[in-house]
C-alpha cells in the first residue's frame, strides 16, 4: 500500500487532493490535529491506495504502520466513511465517463460540491496549472464562497488570488547608474536574443551606452549572433574564454575610461549534466559582484525540463525570464514553477522581433495567461 499524509484545514480538502494525486482509489486512513505544521493547516490527514471497496469498511480498525512511516493517525468516524461512500460513487461514475479532452469537465467537476468552483478548477488545469495547485486554489475558493455566488464573482475572486501569487522583479533600470546584467540558462532558452532585446529596451532606447561580454565563445554559433547585435548597436564586444576569467574582464571594463551604462553578459548553455562548468559559471558571476542574473527558461518546455534548467543554472540567479510565451500551450504551469523556484519574474518574451517583444513581467497579464482571460460562465452540463 502507498501512504501519503496531507496538511489541510479539513478532511474533505485533503481528500480532494489525494484523489487527484494518488488516483481514484485513494481512501482515508486517519487524521489528527496538526500543531507543528508551518503552513498553519489544522489537520494532518493520511491516505492510502490499493484498498478495495470492501476494505474501506474495515479501516476503522487500527493499522500497524510500516517501519518508515511515523505518526499513523486515528481512524475516521462514520460521517467520514459516508463521505467516502459518496466519493466512491462519484469515482464509479467518472470511470464510466468519456476520457477525452472534450470531457475534462466531466472527469473533474464532481470533485467539488459547488459546480461553478469545479468548472474553475477545470479551467486552471486545462491552462497548465498543476492539479495539486489548482485543487488548493479551488478548495480555498469554495470554502469562502457564498452559497449562491455567481460565476463572475467566483472568477473575480480567483483572479485576485492568482494575481497575488506572482512574484515580480522590480525593474532596476529606473536608475541611470551603470548596470551589469547576465543571462544564464540551458541551451535553446533564447539567452542571446533575449540579451539583445534587453540591450535595446534598457540601453539603446534610453540613450545609454552598451557593452557586451560573451563567455565561452567557442561553442558552436555561440558568438555569431551576438557579434551581429553588437555591430548594429555600435557596442563593444569582449570575448572571455572561460567562466573563471569573467570576473577579471568585468573588473577591467568597470575600471576603464569608457564604462558602459549597461554591461551585458552572455553565457553558455552548458549541458545539464556538466555540473563542473555550471559551478564555474556560478562562481565567476559571484566574483564579479553587482550582477543582476536572469535565469532564462523556455516557456514551451515541459515543466520537468524547466525544473532541470533551474536545477542546473538557478544557483546564481536573482530573477526569471520566460521566453516564447506566445507559443506556450500550457502557460499556467509558469505559476507552479515560479512558486517552486521562489524567484521573481523579471521579463517575458513573446516573439522574434528584437525591439518589441520583451516585456516587463506584469501580474495582470500573467494571470490572464494562467486563467485564459475573462469570459462569461461556460455552458457545462
Amino acid at each position: 500500500m502507498r501512504l501519503k499524509t496531507y496538511n489541510a484545514d479539513s478532511v474533505q480538502t485533503a481528500l480532494r487532493l489525494a484523489r487527484i494525486e494518488l488516483g481514484d482509489d485513494a481512501v482515508l486512513i486517519g487524521s489528527t490535529e496538526n500543531s507543528k505544521c508551518g503552513s498553519g493547516a489544522k489537520l494532518s490527514v493520511t491516505f492510502g491506495t490499493d484498498l478495495s471497496g470492501a476494505e474501506v469498511e474495515r479501516i476503522a480498525e487500527p493499522l500497524a504502520p510500516p517501519p518508515d512511516f511515523v505518526g499513523l493517525h486515528s481512524p475516521p468516524d462514520e460521517a467520514v466513511l459516508e463521505e467516502l461512500r459518496r466519493l466512491r460513487s462519484d469515482i464509479d461514475w467518472m470511470r464510466n465517463s468519456r476520457r477525452q479532452n472534450g470531457a475534462v469537465e466531466s472527469a473533474f467537476a464532481p470533485v467539488f460540491e459547488n459546480k461553478l468552483v469545479g468548472q474553475l478548477f477545470v479551467r486552471l488545469v486545462t491552462r497548465g496549472v498543476s492539479p495539486a495547485l489548482a485543487a488548493r486554489l479551488a478548495a480555498e475558493l469554495e470554502a469562502g464562497a457564498e452559497p449562491n455566488a455567481p460565476y463572475h464573482a467566483l472568477l473575480e475572486r480567483l483572479y485576485s488570488r492568482v494575481r497575488s501569487m506572482w512574484k515580480i522583479h522590480a525593474e532596476a533600470s529606473a536608475t541611470d547608474s551603470p548596470q551589469t546584467i547576465a543571462v544564464v540558462g540551458p541551451a535553446g532558452a533564447g539567452k542571446t536574443s533575449t540579451l539583445a532585446k534587453i540591450a535595446i529596451s534598457l540601453g539603446f532606447s534610453r540613450g545609454r551606452s552598451i557593452g557586451f561580454v560573451c563567455v565561452d565563445p567557442f561553442r558552436v554559433g555561440g558568438v555569431d549572433h551576438l557579434e551581429a547585435y553588437a555591430g548594429l548597436l555600435d557596442a563593444p564586444l569582449r570575448l572571455v574564454d572561460r567562466p573563471e576569467d569573467l570576473a577579471a574582464a568585468v573588473t577591467e571594463i568597470r575600471s576603464g575610461n569608457d564604462v558602459p551604462d549597461l554591461l551585458l553578459l552572455d553565457t553558455a548553455g552548458y549541458p545539464l549534466r556538466d555540473a563542473g562548468r555550471q559551478r564555474s559559471l556560478h562562481e565567476g558571476l559571484r566574483q564579479c559582484g553587482g550582477v543582476d542574473v536572469h535565469l532564462t527558461l523556455n516557456a514551451t518546455n515541459r515543466p520537468e525540463d524547466i525544473r532541470r534548467g533551474y536545477d542546473a543554472f538557478g544557483a546564481s540567479a536573482s530573477s526569471l525570464i520566460f521566453t516564447r510565451l506566445d507559443e506556450a500551450s500550457a502557460p499556467g504551469s509558469l505559476l507552479d514553477e515560479s512558486l517552486r523556484f521562489g524567484l521573481p519574474i523579471a521579463y517575458v518574451t513573446t516573439g522574434q522581433r528584437t525591439a518589441q517583444d520583451l516585456s516587463a513581467a506584469d501580474p495582470d497579464e500573467l494571470t490572464m495567461l494562467a486563467m485564459g482571460g475573462v469570459e462569461v460562465e461556460p455552458a457545462f452540463a
